[in-house]
């Protein structure tokens, strides 16, 4: 029985990692991850929280479960319900009956089993994943140590996406600059510039609207 757990946890983690490496964008990566969480593992749900650029907040990017419509779009504050308290102190946290749980602060009436679990790259936390499981289920603490082998690679993941992201935004504003430098030495008539320039602009900042 152990050896045939180990084999399914290897092969888990196998496909986990194949098919998180192929997402070319965060917001498809982190999709994906709970996703996989859910399909792979005895979680009937998972919800990743990111911690927010300012440092200030988590907020729930990804969702997938019965709580989505709760949770997707949502902020936590430090100390603010068990995915915070995973934040703050930078280590799992499990509660076997969420409901009663002393960092519950959802509005439920049926209780299950939830589990925090940091995001950490380069010792920074980036953010927490959040998944539940069946209140009777004894599967989900017997694959702790499964989600958190996918919790470490979801984190080399999300960095390298990151990277990837921030090397394909910067390229594209060279190449924008380059095409201003262009427009305004070749310029003839003004409102043609301010279209072009403004249709540029807004490609690169995806902003919805820019007057001149």
């Amino acid at each position: 029985e152990a050896l045939a757990r180990k084999n399914v946890f290897l092969t888990v983690l196998s496909e986990t990692i194949l098919k998180l490496m192929h997402q070319r964008t965060l917001s498809d990566l982190l999709q994906h991850m709970v996703d996989q969480i859910v399909e792979q593992t005895a979680c009937n749900g998972a919800y990743i929280h990111m911690v927010h650029e300012t440092g200030d907040t988590l907020d729930i990017v990804a969702a997938r479960g019965q709580l989505s419509d709760m949770l997707l779009g949502k902020s936590r504050q430090h100390g603010e319900g068990l995915s915070a308290r995973c934040w703050d102190t930078g280590q799992l946290q499990f509660a076997s009956d969420y409901l009663h749980h002393e960092h519950c602060i959802l509005d439920l009436t049926t209780s299950f089993q939830a589990c925090a679990i940091p995001l950490i790259s380069s010792d920074h936390i980036d953010g927490v994943v959040l998944v539940t499981a069946h209140r009777d289920s004894d599967d989900l603490r017997q694959q702790l140590h499964m989600l958190e082998e996918i919790a470490r690679i979801a984190s080399a993941a999300i960095w390298q996406t990151r990277q990837t992201e921030a090397t394909s935004l910067a390229l594209k504003r060279s190449n924008a600059l380059s095409d201003l430098s262009t427009l305004f030495g070749n310029a003839v008539e003004l409102d043609q510039v301010m279209r072009e320039m403004c249709a540029t602009v807004m490609d690169v900042f995806e902003v919805a609207r820019i007057d001149t």
